[in-house]
């Protein structure tokens, strides 16, 4: 697959980093960018940056709001299909999304269903 990133993406992206960085001096913890130019950044101060998330993906982020701070991977792909890891475990260790059934079925055989 072939993805690129707009000028427009790339300032409005540099933009909000640089203003976190500016008030709170954190770094980038997980960044993870989706179709259309979709984008999420998690800063190690816990506060998150996000445009054009797939629903599904946004939805699930949103119903729980602390486990954002907890995410250790975000990928998305251009067809949208989402998977999230996150660092503590005792939660659920992972979730995805829109994935066809044959990855999903792998997934749930190689990490166990949380």
């Amino acid at each position: 697959g072939s993805a690129s990133w707009t000028a427009t993406l790339r300032l409005e992206l540099s933009k909000r980093i640089h203003e976190v960085w500016e008030t709170s001096r954190s770094n980038v913890s997980v960044v993870a960018f989706a179709p259309n130019n979709g984008y999420f950044v998690l800063f190690e101060n816990g506060s998150w940056q996000y445009n054009g998330l797939p629903d599904d993906l946004f939805e699930f982020l949103k119903k729980d709001l602390e486990k954002i701070a907890q995410i250790d991977h975000m990928l998305v792909s251009a067809n949208s299909e989402w998977l999230v890891s996150f660092k503590d475990w005792k939660r659920s260790r992972w979730r995805c999304g829109a994935l066809p059934s044959s990855a999903s079925s792998w997934l749930l055989r190689l990490h166990g269903d949380d």
